[in-house]
C-alpha cells in the first residue's frame, strides 16, 4: 500500500472513531434506585447529579425508590439524602443498560454503591400490583338519595410507562382491572302494579291491573371495571397519589333499578284520558339485569415498605342499561370510596 493509501486508510479510521465517540457523547436514559439495608425501594428521596462540579440533575425517587436523569454515559458525582439515613456521597459510572443501585444505612456506616441490572426496569415500567379492595357509598342525585351500595372485590394493574412530566404531575401510566364478585345495592321498596288497557263496555278502553307486588330491596350481583386507566403521581417518600377514568359492566339477580308504581286507575275504572291514566305502569314497563358503569376517581397509596400498600379512593360512578330494557331510570350519579391492599412485584 503506497503512502497515500495509508493516509486514507487512517483517515477513515479517524472519523469512524470520532463518530463512536460522538455517539457516546449523546444524552441517554440513565438512573438507578435508592434502597436500605433491607433492599427495599427509598421513596422521595432527594438525589443530586454532578458532572465537574455543576449540577446537572436534582430529583426525588418515586415509590419505589428509582430516579432517573439524561446524560451521556459516564462517571458522576451522586449525592443521596433521605430523612433518617446516612447521607450518601460518592462516584458512580452510569450506563444505559446498566442502572446503579445506591444503598443508604441507617447511622453512621458508609453508604456503599453496587452496580446491578435493575430487576424491575426504570421508573417503575412493567411494575405489576395486585390487591384486594372493599367499597360502599350512596346515590347522590334525584331520587337515588336512599340507594346505597357495598362491593368487595380484588383488582390487578401493570404500570405501562416510565416517569414522565414535571413537578406535581409527574408520574406514570398504568391500566388494571377490577372484579367485584359480591356486588350489592340496598334501596327503598315500594308497591307497584302491572296495567294493561283492554276494551270495555260500549268501545270504551278499560284498565285490567294485577295484584299488587312489592319492589325495590336489595340486589346483589357481580361487576367487573376490565378498563380502568390510571395516572400514578411521584408522590412523596410514602404517599402516592392516582386519579382514573373507568368502565364497566354490571349483573343483577333482579332487574335494577326497580321502577314504577301504584296506577292512579284502579282495576275496572273507565280510562278517559288514554296514555296519561296508568302513567308508566305497562305490563313491560320493567328495567334489566345489565346495566354499566362508567366512572371516575381519585385516590392514594399509602406505602407501609416498598412492595405493599395500603389504597383509599373516591369514585364518581354512573350506573344506566343504556335502554337495554323497556325503561332506564338508571341512578345518574353515586360516590363509592374504597379501602384496599395492595402487593407490588
Amino acid at each position: 500500500m503506497d503512502g497515500i493509501g495509508r493516509s486514507l486508510v487512517l483517515l477513515l479510521l479517524l472519523l469512524l472513531a470520532s463518530a463512536a465517540s460522538s455517539a457516546a457523547q449523546q444524552p441517554q436514559a440513565l438512573g438507578g434506585r435508592v434502597i436500605d439495608r433491607d433492599h427495599y425501594g427509598i421513596s422521595a428521596t432527594d438525589v443530586t447529579v454532578e458532572s465537574g462540579g455543576k449540577s446537572i440533575a436534582h430529583m426525588k425517587t418515586d415509590h419505589a425508590g428509582r430516579f432517573s436523569f439524561r446524560a451521556p454515559e459516564g462517571v458522576y458525582h451522586v449525592i443521596a439524602h433521605a430523612s433518617g439515613f446516612t447521607l450518601h456521597e460518592a462516584d458512580s459510572r452510569f450506563t444505559a443498560d446498566a442502572p446503579v443501585e445506591i444503598a443508604l444505612m441507617i447511622g453512621p456506616t458508609i453508604s456503599p454503591i453496587v452496580l446491578l441490572p435493575g430487576a424491575h426496569g426504570m421508573d417503575g415500567k412493567n411494575d405489576w400490583n395486585f390487591g384486594a379492595l372493599v367499597q360502599g357509598g350512596f346515590g347522590v342525585t334525584e331520587n337515588r338519595g336512599g340507594f346505597k351500595f357495598f362491593t368487595v372485590g380484588a383488582r390487578a394493574g401493570k404500570v405501562l410507562t416510565s416517569m414522565a412530566g414535571r413537578g406535581i404531575l409527574r408520574g406514570n401510566f398504568e391500566i388494571g382491572v377490577e372484579v367485584f364478585p359480591l356486588w350489592q345495592s340496598y334501596t327503598p321498596t315500594s308497591v307497584r302494579q302491572n296495567c294493561v288497557l283492554g276494551t270495555g263496555l260500549f268501545g270504551a278502553q278499560q284498565a285490567t291491573c294485577s295484584a299488587p307486588f312489592t319492589i325495590g330491596g336489595t340486589f346483589t350481583g357481580v361487576s367487573v371495571t376490565p378498563a380502568v386507566l390510571r395516572w400514578n403521581f411521584a408522590g412523596t417518600r410514602r404517599i402516592s397519589p392516582w386519579v382514573q377514568g373507568a368502565g364497566g359492566v354490571l349483573w343483577t339477580n333482579h332487574k335494577y333499578p326497580a321502577f314504577g308504581g301504584p296506577p292512579t286507575c284502579t282495576p275496572g275504572c273507565i280510562i278517559t284520558n288514554p296514555g296519561n291514566t296508568i302513567g308508566n305502569n305497562a305490563a313491560n314497563s320493567d328495567t334489566s339485569v345489565w346495566n354499566f358503569t362508567p366512572q371516575f376517581g381519585v385516590g392514594a397509596h399509602y406505602f407501609v415498605s416498598a412492595k405493599r400498600s395500603i389504597d383509599i379512593g373516591a369514585n364518581a360512578i354512573h350506573i344506566s342499561s343504556a335502554s337495554l330494557g323497556d325503561k332506564n331510570p338508571g341512578v345518574n350519579a353515586s360516590v363509592q370510596f374504597t379501602v384496599g391492599y395492595s402487593w407490588w412485584k
